[in-house]
């Protein structure tokens, strides 16, 4: 699926996306606030999509990185983003059938050594015919928007 087509499929509220891709170097990241109705209530989660860079300013949108953030991953980033920490999650779609372990996916948010307020987020997707990595670099402007949003996401999340 092309970047267009996604952007004019999505209905939501703006996505927050960071492009990276100068020089075929790194990826670029989108972060979705999603509505879901569950059981005759809304529920809303962050989606992080992830994607490789293909060339200079092209990204591979057709093998993102997919993730569903809930409040305990929003809590986490919030933290390490804001006391210069690492954090790490892992998910497993799978976890609890007898597909559990075929896949794995994991984020892991670092600081930059020497550098405060950059922060490295590297995605990895794996299952048997699959192996998806994307890293890059995260910037002060882009780490100030990225914790006033998932504040934002986590009030929608509690309805408060």
């Amino acid at each position: 699926m092309t970047e267009k087509k996604q952007e004019k499929e999505w209905t939501g509220p703006l996505p927050f996306s960071i492009y990276k891709g100068i020089g075929g170097k790194q990826g670029a990241i989108r972060f979705k606030l999603v509505k879901s109705k569950r059981k005759k209530r809304v529920a809303h989660f962050v989606l992080l999509e992830a994607a490789k860079t293909i060339g200079k300013n092209k990204y591979d949108w057709d093998n993102v990185i997919v993730f569903a953030l809930n409040q305990n991953d929003l809590g986490g980033l919030l933290y390490a983003l804001e006391n210069e920490a690492s954090f790490e999650s892992f998910h497993d779609p799978h976890k609890g059938s007898e597909n559990q372990g075929k896949i794995s996916k994991s984020l892991k948010l670092t600081p930059a050594e020497g550098r405060k307020g950059v922060f490295f987020l590297n995605l990895m997707h794996k299952e048997a015919s699959k192996d998806v990595r994307v890293g890059l670099a995260i910037n002060t402007a882009d780490v100030q928007i990225l914790k006033t949003l998932l504040k934002h996401a986590l009030i929608k999340m509690f309805d408060w």
